[in-house]
């Protein structure tokens, strides 16, 4: 695993977050609070790491061949898959908030959780923000945070089976557009770092499209 230095590439000290260069950084996860009041920040890392994927897709694999000619290898199919969630380690590094579920990310974070699209945006928009209303101090710099103001579309969340019924309403779905719904997030135009309320980024990563708000 890689060290939680977000410039560094270097494998982590057995049980620890960050390599030898920057093993002293630990008191820095320790003392991040959340900017809503709640307390300390707890770091972890999400997503599929390479290493999910390769053992997914070969469990997959033993999975078709079972199907197909021997019933008995899914016995070993099922412990490769869970060996799969057990062992990942995520890619990404992110701060949160166990009580109110927010989460704090780094430009190089954002890239790693969202398309380079969204993230792109998002760092522009973090230059032209407004001061918060909520008046919150960013977690790593301590410096006043300000509100950055997004539009995002929803998904088209139609489908169906192909039938003729279902053509005709995605015609008409097509026709209609999505909602476009907002949300304010906060970043740091001190240190580049974004705070997600609880929901937002899920909100972001699954809209049809974004832009900036007003």
């Amino acid at each position: 695993m890689e060290c939680a230095d977000d410039s560094c590439i270097d494998e982590v000290l057995e049980g620890q977050l960050f390599c030898i260069k920057h093993h002293s950084q630990i008191t820095t996860i320790e003392d991040l609070q959340c900017p809503s009041g709640c307390g300390r920040l707890s770091y972890g890392r999400v997503g599929w790491s390479d290493q999910f994927w390769a053992i997914i897709i070969a469990a997959g694999a033993i999975a078709w061949v079972a199907i197909k000619t021997a019933p008995w290898l899914i016995l070993l199919a099922i412990p490769l898959a869970v060996l799969a969630f057990a062992s990942n380690e995520g890619v990404t590094g992110r701060y949160k908030c166990d009580k109110c579920l927010g989460e704090m990310y780094d430009s190089k974070a954002m890239v790693e959780t969202m398309s380079t699209d969204k993230a792109t945006t998002i760092e522009r928009l973090l230059e032209s923000g407004t001061p918060s209303p909520n008046k919150r101090q960013c977690p790593r710099c301590e410096e006043g945070m300000v509100r950055i103001s997004i539009d995002y579309v929803e998904p088209d969340l139609s489908g169906g089976s192909g039938t003729a019924l279902d053509i005709v309403v995605s015609v008409v779905d097509a026709m209609i557009p999505n909602p476009t719904m907002h949300l304010d997030m906060e970043g740091c135009q001190t240190c580049g770092t974004f705070w997600f309320d609880s929901g937002e980024l899920a909100k972001i990563k699954g809209s049809a499209s974004m832009e900036g708000g007003s």
